[in-house]
């Protein structure tokens, strides 16, 4: 019993030992091991900027509308509203280049465009003709075979556009459900509730808080936007007669 004892004892004093020991030397490490990890960063952001003293430009052509990404009703948060370009997103971003000393800067042109503003807005309408319908805007592009499925919100938005350009839409394989009034499509039903919020409640309730990271001018912007984008997608859906 009293080698048990001992042994007992003996353990949790080398587990108290061991343990401090590890502590101390984590410590002394952490610090040092967090640098190196910041200066490989560094190291390797600096690499694609290397051979200039002047600041360059990144290009983000994402229109506002889909950068802000409103959820379009209560259940679509997530994933299913990514904010990859959100103008929060971008300045943190850019903070942390500027921390790191990177000589770059984030643009955003289209920020407070819609889809189809930019696409009216092109300056060069022969060969935004001749390029445009072979991109992809679809979320499910390689489910569907390298095909735009047509009623997932990218989709709509994508279609919605080409409408408000007055553009008749050649989208290379067209789409895997082209007619929107047999969809059933819980993207589709999200877009149909989201224009009804809007006609009913108004621009502002619908946004709910979703802009409140930004300064008054901004906001009034930003909401511009999201109400002509839900407007685009309106005028698409009524041409099915779901609206």
């Amino acid at each position: 019993m009293k080698k048990i004892i001992h042994l007992t004892v003996f353990l949790a004093i080398v587990s108290a030992l061991a343990g401090g020991i590890l502590g101390y030397v984590n410590a002394l490490t952490s610090p040092i091991i967090e640098e190196q990890k910041i200066a490989a960063v560094k190291s390797s952001l600096q690499a694609i900027f290397k051979g200039s003293d002047e600041f360059k430009e990144i290009v983000v052509p994402e229109n506002g509308f889909i950068s802000l990404n409103v959820p379009l009703d209560s259940n679509r948060i997530g994933s299913l509203s990514t904010k990859t370009t959100h103008p929060v997103y971008m300045a943190l971003l850019q903070e942390i280049w500027d921390a790191l000393g990177i000589k770059a800067k984030l643009i955003l042109p289209y920020k407070y465009k819609t889809k189809g503003e930019v696409l009216k807005e092109c300056r060069d309408r022969k060969l935004l003709e001749e390029l445009v319908f072979a991109t992809n805007s679809c979320g499910k592009f390689r489910r569907h075979g390298y095909r735009h499925c047509g009623v997932c919100v990218p989709c709509l938005v994508r279609r919605a556009a080409f409408l408000e350009a007055g553009l008749q839409d050649y989208t290379e394989k067209g789409y895997r459900y082209d007619d929107l009034s047999r969809s059933n499509s819980r993207d589709l039903a999200a877009v149909a509730l989201a224009v009804k919020q809007v006609e009913l409640l108004g621009i502002n309730r619908f946004v709910k808080g979703e802009l409140s990271f930004a300064e008054p001018n901004d906001r009034n912007q930003y909401l511009g936007v999201v109400a002509r984008g839900i407007s685009e997608l309106e005028k698409l859906l009524k041409g099915y007669d779901i609206v």
